[in-house]
């Protein structure tokens, strides 16, 4: 009975000496065939998860200078744009992804004499890199171009509102979402009136 299991044993250990190198080669042509593959893609999103208003929420009125979040109040779907790269002299080429969205932020009730600095997640931004567009609140103002171009003759224009649109801001530097924003508000002194 014990030459029984150790001939049992012996061929065990047998079969495990030649299966185990031959695990190991197919792990490792396995693994190089993934480091030289001939396309490889980059992390992309399915869906963006973006800063939204409360419907019902009041709109702050201004006078003087203030420092604002505002709410989102219009946003375009999302674009991906792809980048390849690589691929020179037979070797892998690659597909990067980065997104940009285009929004309008409503500011406050009223018109507005313009706006100054503007913080996105607490960090003051550089206006030349992302430029935005400004509407001051005007009770006839038409609506934005960029919002026209996508909702069609329907778009709003959200008069009497002071509102910004931020077009085709890139969403990797915001951590592929639309940032905390606020902004510093100016309005022309007014009086207030009691109603």
């Amino acid at each position: 009975m014990a030459q029984l299991a150790v001939t049992a044993g012996r061929s065990v250990l047998g079969g495990l000496r030649s299966a185990v190198p031959a695990l190991a080669r197919g792990a490792a042509n396995a693994a190089l065939g993934a480091l030289y593959a001939p396309h490889r893609e980059g992390p992309r999103i399915s869906e963006l998860a973006i800063q939204t208003s409360t419907d019902g929420a009041p709109m702050p009125r201004l006078w003087g200078r203030a420092r604002i979040a505002g709410q989102v109040i219009w946003a375009s779907r999302y674009t991906e744009h792809r980048e390849e790269s690589g691929g020179g002299k037979g070797g892998p080429t690659r597909a990067d992804y980065t997104y940009s969205i285009s929004f309008a932020v409503g500011l406050c009730e009223g018109e507005i004499a313009g706006i100054g600095r503007i913080w996105a997640n607490g960090a003051l931004l550089d206006q030349s890199r992302y430029p935005v567009r400004v509407h001051t609140g005007a009770e006839d103002q038409l609506p934005d171009a960029l919002i026209q171009a996508v909702e069609g003759a329907d778009a709003p224009a959200f008069r009497g509102t002071a509102y910004a649109v931020l077009e085709d801001w890139p969403l990797d530097a915001f951590g592929h979402r639309i940032p905390n924003l606020s902004f510093e508000v100016f309005r022309r002194g007014t009086a207030a009136r009691l109603e």
